[in-house]
């Protein structure tokens, strides 16, 4: 396919919101097709019905050459899903490791919130991603941030019994004493059955002052959402 023939594709697949070429190639990560519509001028930051642009399917797929080139042709990192999600954000949920760290070379910023106020490190803590939390950390990204309900990433860790993600973020210098609007400190957050047990050792060795509290089943303050 020509450099032509793949812009024209490209325009006649574009209409209302749907899928572009370049979305239908983002989502099996063809990388000679991405490439073929970039010179060919095709727009790229056309949104679908869900709002995710060709740079919000690479990312969520985890296909690093695509990510690369979108970047590199001047995809917004910015964009926005119509969950508020940014590419870094889906890469995130699913420790696309590789794709992270392109989006974050190109600028992405890892403390955007999406539409409940979560930024990318409480996706990664969410979905006890180590490796992600480790890179956000390492772009120096905010540990203090909190979402809609107060949340801070170690609220959601805690929340969901995730020790080794609630080990890292104490030592990344997140605030154990933090409190969000519901429950009130995070030792004292509404946990999965047991986790209170599980996690009182870590909770202790970052200095945090646990008060033994009744467990019931509610669950996460920051129920797991799809972000996609």
């Amino acid at each position: 396919m020509s450099d032509r023939e793949a812009a024209q594709a490209h325009v006649l697949l574009s209409s209302q919101g749907h899928q572009t070429a370049l979305h239908r190639a983002a989502m099996v990560g063809n990388s000679d097709i991405i490439d073929g519509l970039i010179k060919g001028g095709c727009a790229l930051d056309l949104q679908d019905k869900d709002g995710n642009t060709a740079l919000h399917e690479v990312s969520w797929h985890g296909f690093c050459q695509s990510v690369k080139l979108l970047v590199k042709a001047g995809a917004d990192v910015h964009a926005r899903n119509k969950a508020g999600n940014t590419a870094l954000h889906l890469a995130c949920q699913n420790a696309n490791a590789q794709s992270a760290h392109v989006l974050l070379l190109g600028g992405s910023r890892p403390d955007i919130k999406n539409n409940v106020g979560d930024t990318c490190l409480h996706v990664a803590a969410r979905y006890n991603h180590l490796a992600m939390i480790k890179i956000l950390v390492g772009a120096l990204c905010s540990v203090t941030e909190k979402n809609q309900v107060g949340d801070t990433a170690l609220h959601v860790a805690a929340a969901l019994n995730h020790k080794k993600t609630v080990q890292l973020l104490l030592e990344a210098g997140t605030d154990g004493n933090a409190r969000n609007k519901v429950s009130g400190c995070i030792s004292n957050a509404t946990l999965l059955p047991y986790s209170a047990v599980l996690l009182t050792s870590v909770l202790y060795r970052g200095g945090i002052a646990f008060k033994r509290s009744i467990v019931n089943s509610a669950g996460s303050l920051s129920a797991m959402r799809p972000f996609k």
